[in-house]
């Protein structure tokens, strides 16, 4: 197995569109049980019958647009695939640092992506259409940057024009949870229990109604032998007037607070961006 059309040029951005169907050939010959947002198993609910045909079309795929060939050597058949093509899933597969990012928008389906920070590429993983996987590959810590802001919808939004407050987070959830019954009397009344100010309740309770979307970004260090892996984040409410951060911490009894925090745009840039690491850079000269 080896590559066919060489390395991908240094200062390139390449971005890749895969089927399932290819997906689960290329997993199968790089000996990959799965990546991140696949689930633990690709396969998981196809008969035999039904992943062998799944295989062969997308074999014919892969080789139909040049990514990967199939031929007869004296020892059998001969595998071989893009090398870039296997450097953007082995990066995928094998990153212990992940960037997490989902936004849920209000009238419409959820986005998720991945950004996987291998030590020689940097890999952005989406799905753009049922059944069609998306992947952005690039070496320029920036340029993963823009693709996740883009993603967040972020611009150059002010944030709004009110203060933040902290609550303990079950009761914001009894807030937000008032605010899709409908009862946004309830949630003013929640707040002001809490001591939030009259005004700022009502204008919380206003912002949440009319929500956009609701996002979350959490970077999540994982250990590929199977050993404890952690995270680290914030959520994101992106309101008519501008975003919201709100950052969990736990508390010294066990609970936990969340902190509602109005932020600027540019603000919730830096903050990704701080959370991205940069390529090892020895690695990447190799």
């Amino acid at each position: 197995m080896q590559g066919e059309k060489g390395k991908m040029p240094s200062d390139a951005t390449v971005t890749l569109d895969l089927g399932a169907e290819e997906i689960l050939v290329l997993l199968n010959v790089l000996r990959v049980g799965t990546l991140p947002g696949l689930g633990e198993d690709p396969t998981a609910g196809l008969s035999e019958d039904q992943l062998q045909r799944a295989r062969a079309a997308g074999l014919n795929s892969l080789r139909a647009r040049g990514w990967m060939k199939v031929e007869a050597g004296e020892s059998g058949l001969k595998t071989s695939i893009d090398s870039t093509l296997v450097a953007i899933l082995l990066t995928c597969a094998a990153a212990k640092t992940v960037l997490f990012i989902s936004r849920l928008p209000a009238n419409e389906a959820p986005a998720i992506s991945y950004l996987h920070c291998g030590p020689h590429l940097f890999v952005v993983h989406s799905t753009e259409q049922p059944g069609i996987h998306r992947f952005i590959a690039t070496i320029s810590r920036n340029d993963a940057l823009t693709h996740i802001v883009q993603a967040l919808h972020l611009d150059h939004q002010s944030p709004p024009a009110m203060a933040g407050f902290t609550v303990e987070e079950e009761t914001f959830g009894r807030v937000t949870a008032a605010i899709q019954e409908n009862n946004g009397a309830e949630s003013i009344h929640i707040l002001r229990e809490q001591g939030v100010p009259d005004d700022l309740a009502q204008q919380v309770a206003d912002s949440i109604s009319n929500l956009r979307a609701n996002s979350m970004v959490a970077l999540m260090r994982l250990d590929i032998q199977g050993g404890p892996s952690s995270s680290e984040g914030f959520g994101l409410l992106e309101s008519t007037s501008g975003f919201w951060m709100l950052e969990t911490r736990s508390t010294a009894n066990g609970g936990s607070t969340v902190t509602i925090q109005p932020v600027a745009a540019r603000v919730c840039q830096e903050r990704i961006e701080a959370l991205i690491p940069p390529l090892d850079s020895a690695n990447a000269r190799a």
